[in-house]
């Protein structure tokens, strides 16, 4: 038996009933492409479909095996009961032997089928697998060359140099000069009470400021991160003395003469003398400290309300398109931002 005998047995005996591939597939739980395939001699059924099949065909296993049915000459020709009986034991021989050759043969097929679909399983499995590990090593790169962007830095000095609410947001943000560096940093989880504006508070002859231990992270590429914890705050200060600076270029404030000394860290400290002596020496009184991170481009003098009264105005060099500038009112020097930037003629 071959598969293009037994598969036009097969499409012979459902035409024979009046049924069609699809009703012939519905009896049996399979598709009618795989009754398709039976009937064109592409492939045999499943051996565990043999009975079911012969089943629907009215047909026992046996004529199911051997793809015939006996003729109407064969079941009506007379024999003697020798005959008779020599006849059936030889066609019960012959039916044997080709329903186990017609089984193995059929068997065969289904274990070759069986190890074709594994194989085909086993194909799909990998290059799914395959798949499934080149796209997870991509988003591992991808998220290994986003993190490495992303810096933690502890126990850090940094000062504040102003804090702002955000438009979009409720956070608060301060912009900070660390390392060289101004980073935008935004509180975390809490609002910072306490005021940490870069501020002087003035005594005298003696400026003190601050600056903060704290742990943050922030994107290289930005600039941009968040305070994760803020520890301690550090206080500094500076005296100034009569006779140790040098004049300024042009007074400042309104007053008659003005002096800056450099302080160890390349800080400026503005202060003038008043006509108050200790021990026979004039006495200083401090104006106010600029930071040496204003004095990357150097600073210069500006008369902001164009009344001949000179302040000071200096880049920050925080890449927002403003300047400090340092102005006099109320006894006091105040501090506040500048946009866009001025042109000044710019003093070491």
């Amino acid at each position: 038996m071959d598969k293009q005998t037994f598969g036009a047995y097969i499409a012979g005996k459902r035409k024979e009933l009046g049924m069609t591939q699809v009703q012939l597939a519905d009896k049996l739980h399979v598709t009618d492409k795989a009754v398709s395939k039976w009937e064109r001699g592409l492939s045999y059924p499943d051996v565990t479909l043999l009975e079911p099949l012969a089943e629907a065909l009215s047909v026992s296993i046996g004529e199911l095996l051997r793809c015939r049915v006996p003729t109407a000459e064969e079941r009506e020709q007379p024999m003697t009961e020798e005959k008779k009986n020599e006849t059936v034991q030889t066609d019960e021989t012959v039916q044997t032997d080709e329903s186990v050759q017609a089984v193995v043969e059929i068997s065969k097929d289904t274990v070759q089928q069986k190890r074709r679909d594994i194989r085909r399983l086993i194909t799909a499995l990998v290059v799914v697998v395959a798949a499934a590990l080149i796209v997870l090593g991509v988003e591992l790169s991808r998220k290994w060359q986003e993190n490495k962007h992303f810096i933690t830095v502890k126990d850090a000095e940094i000062e504040v140099l102003r804090t702002y609410r955000g438009y979009m947001n409720d956070y608060d943000w301060a912009l900070v000069s660390w390392e060289g560096q101004f980073l935008r940093l935004q509180f975390y989880e809490e609002t910072w009470s306490q005021d940490v504006d870069a501020a002087n508070l003035i005594d005298g002859n003696r400026i003190v400021w601050r600056t903060m231990q704290a742990d943050f992270t922030y994107d290289d590429r930005t600039n941009k991160g968040k305070f994760t914890e803020l520890k301690s705050e550090i206080y500094h200060q500076e005296y100034v003395y009569a006779g140790e600076g040098k004049p300024t270029e042009l007074p400042l404030f309104g007053f008659e003469e003005t002096f800056v000394k450099k302080g160890e860290n390349g800080d400026l400290f503005f202060y003038r003398e008043v006509e108050d002596e200790w021990l026979g020496q004039p006495v200083a009184e401090a104006l106010l400290r600029m930071p040496s991170y204003y004095l990357t481009n150097g600073y210069g003098f500006f008369d902001l309300n164009r009344d001949g009264v000179y302040g000071l105005l200096a880049d920050d060099d925080s890449q927002e398109n403003t300047q400090v500038f340092y102005d006099y009112f109320d006894g006091k020097v105040g501090i506040g931002w500048k946009s866009p930037r001025t042109l000044y003629e710019r003093y070491d």
